[in-house]
């Protein structure tokens, strides 16, 4: 079996398409997330003591899949 799965290219388009979507979303919800100073489809999250707060009642600026 190979280590590398050999996809179509459309469906590799619509997958990135799709995930980038998510992490624009996440970008735009605001702190704790934020657009990485490095590449272009990388997001990062403070994790301080608020965060887990704000997470736990819902205050993430409405992001799919987090209540808010």
């Amino acid at each position: 079996m190979p280590e590398y799965a050999d996809v179509p290219h459309e469906v590799v388009a619509r997958l990135r398409s799709v995930c980038l979507a998510q992490l624009d979303a996440l970008v735009r919800a605001g702190h704790p997330f934020f657009r990485a100073g490095w590449g272009s489809d990388v997001v990062g999250i403070v994790l301080d003591g608020a965060t887990g707060s704000r997470l736990r009642t819902g205050q993430t600026g409405g992001v799919d899949g987090l209540a808010g």
